[in-house]
């Protein structure tokens, strides 16, 4: 499908924690969808985004979500690891963020201040810590979001986006082992976009971290729009493609 064949907006929908959900600079929101829309409309391509990005999400609230909106779409931007790669005291117990309410709340910050009273020198090693969502539980919750998705459109493109790096290198090493499993899910029938080679290439080239970043881990407008850049270009490429 060429550019000026699209009879029809370009529907892209985003599922995705902090990164796809964005963060407010200067007054203003922003995020890598977001972006994204905004530079396929100033190249003259007429889309429409829906954005079910989430703040501490993590897989389990993005398979919620796309069973609760049912948002048939021409490109699903999914990223998910943040929170799902974090180690952390008895994973097991889980309250989620999606959907919340002030129980919820309530409940998270008892759990936050169990889990900190249990990683203190005294009590070290006395409860097992691991993942908040294991690498098994990770790569079947992401394939059923992708599943779900084409049964509202066979045709649909995937775009699976890895994390942004931290400024933390045994978090980043975490976050890189999640990563693989998106490769792997990827596998050829969808676009990997490598988040983290994107930043280091960028750094490397000049760009200053704190430019990219707003803080350790989210993203600012120009690291949004750094990713956003390598998506357009993917969609864009497509479309060239013949149908």
């Amino acid at each position: 499908m060429s550019e000026n064949q699209a009879s029809t907006p370009l529907q892209l929908l985003a599922i995705g924690d902090c990164n796809t959900g964005g963060t407010r600079e200067h007054g203003t929101h922003f995020n890598v969808p977001k972006q994204l829309k905004e530079k396929l409309q100033r190249q003259g391509i007429d889309c429409e985004l829906y954005n079910y990005g989430t703040t501490m999400s993590t897989c389990r609230e993005g398979l919620q979500m796309s069973k609760d909106h049912q948002q048939a779409a021409d490109y699903l931007l999914l990223n998910f690891g943040l929170v799902d790669a974090w180690k952390t005291s008895i994973p097991q117990i889980y309250i989620s963020y999606y959907p919340d309410n002030k129980l919820k709340k309530f409940a998270r910050k008892l759990l936050k201040s169990l889990k900190k009273r249990l990683r203190g020198p005294a009590r070290k090693g006395w409860v097992k810590s691991g993942f908040a969502v294991e690498p098994e539980e990770y790569q079947s919750k992401m394939r059923s979001i992708i599943e779900l998705q084409l049964r509202l459109n066979p045709k649909l493109k995937v775009i699976v986006w890895g994390s942004a790096p931290t400024d933390n290198e045994e978090r980043n090493a975490w976050l890189a082992s999640y990563d693989e499993y998106l490769k792997e899910i990827a596998n050829g029938k969808y676009h990997y976009l490598d988040t983290a080679g994107l930043i280091k290439q960028a750094i490397d080239n000049g760009a200053e971290r704190n430019d990219i970043y707003d803080d350790s881990v989210h993203l600012s407008a120009q690291g949004a729009s750094l990713i956003a850049s390598a998506m357009q270009s993917i969609i864009v490429e497509d479309m060239k493609q013949p149908t």
